[in-house]
């Protein structure tokens, strides 16, 4: 009994031995298997910001090649389209539309609302290029397009034929005849720069030599229209020149010329965005803005219109839907 006593001791002490022993042993094994899940690929440790990722240095060098040249192509892309922007903008001359005759990558500036022009040293040479041309080609004459934007200041002639005039002084003070300069403006959606400049502010066209300017051809009417609705082009609460406008002027041109005692009033109406004062303001802004436009387009005199506005008071259609809102922000012209 007592060896029996001993050896089940013996046996019961190496127990707590092996299990002392496993349960130091475990931990280590714990650990490192641990290790070998955070190790996985698809755990995420510390991810860089977006832009870091963007960064080359930082993409993973095994990424395949369709990851690597989709980036380059767009890159591409956009730097084309950037190049072909700058060979639009600068100093231009044509004959027609196509046929470039100079080209400068400047341009001519201004400031917004002014009418004094900058002109960079690096186009200087445009002068004796136009005089060179014309003198070459005595059959031809030369026409300014001065741009300018609607939201610049109202005045009479509008600031973009008083700076293409300044052009035109400067031509004359050169030796080019009078009779073959011809400026015309042209408004435009211009985006400023920070410092309210705008770089791209004349261009010239050259055309064949006008000698006997056309008389206005009168096509008369059966009876006098009572109104007229124009929907036109608008940008920012603004309308800028289209072909229907165009149309539109001499349209009304000749309905003035048949009748000498008729009037016109312009009146103005809006969707219902924004308030009623705001919509009020606007509508009278299109109506002043289409005023403008016919008394310097059409040679109309500015006493026989007059202007209003209605705003948002009297929709044509529901403003719930976009095309009911484009068919409400209209002008009508009313004769008498």
């Amino acid at each position: 009994m007592k060896n029996f006593l001993i050896a089940f001791s013996v046996c019961l002490v190496w127990s707590f031995f092996a299990l002392w022993l496993y349960s130091w042993l475990l931990p280590k094994n714990i650990d490192s298997g641990i290790v070998a899940d955070i190790s996985s690929p698809d755990v995420v440790i510390d991810t860089p910001p977006f832009s870091e990722v963007l960064n080359k240095d930082n993409l993973p060098q095994t990424i395949n090649k369709d990851t690597e040249t989709a980036p380059t192509t767009i890159n591409n892309t956009i730097k084309e389209d950037l190049i072909e922007a700058e060979v639009i903008q600068g100093l231009t001359a044509s004959y027609g539309e196509d046929n470039i005759i100079f080209q400068y990558n400047d341009g001519i500036s201004f400031t917004k609302n002014t009418r004094i022009l900058s002109i960079p040293k690096s186009v200087k040479g445009f002068i004796s290029k136009i005089t060179t041309y014309l003198s070459e080609h005595p059959n031809t004459e030369i026409h300014i397009i001065s741009s300018y934007s609607a939201i610049e200041v109202f005045e009479t002639p509008n600031i973009g034929l008083q700076r293409g005039n300044e052009i035109k002084k400067l031509l004359s003070s050169q030796g080019v005849d009078t009779t073959r300069i011809i400026v015309q403006s042209s408004i435009e959606e211009i985006h400023f720069s920070i410092e309210n400049k705008y770089s791209n502010a004349i261009s010239f066209v050259f055309k064949p030599l006008n000698k006997k300017p056309k008389a206005l051809l009168v096509t008369k009417t059966s009876t006098q229209p009572k109104s007229i609705t124009f929907y036109p082009k608008i940008s920012k609460s603004s309308i800028l020149k289209s072909k229907q406008l165009e149309a539109l002027v001499l349209r009304v041109k000749n309905i003035l010329l048949q009748y000498p005692k008729t009037t016109l009033t312009l009146i103005g109406h809006t969707d219902n965005a924004g308030n009623v004062d705001e919509n009020h303001s606007v509508g009278l802004k299109y109506a002043k803005e289409l005023r403008w436009y016919l008394i310097t387009k059409g040679s109309i005199d500015e006493k026989r219109i007059k202007i209003a506005s209605k705003g948002e008071s009297q929709p044509i259609q529901s403003n719930r839907t976009e095309k009911g809102s484009m068919a409400n922000r209209r002008v009508v012209l009313k004769f008498k």
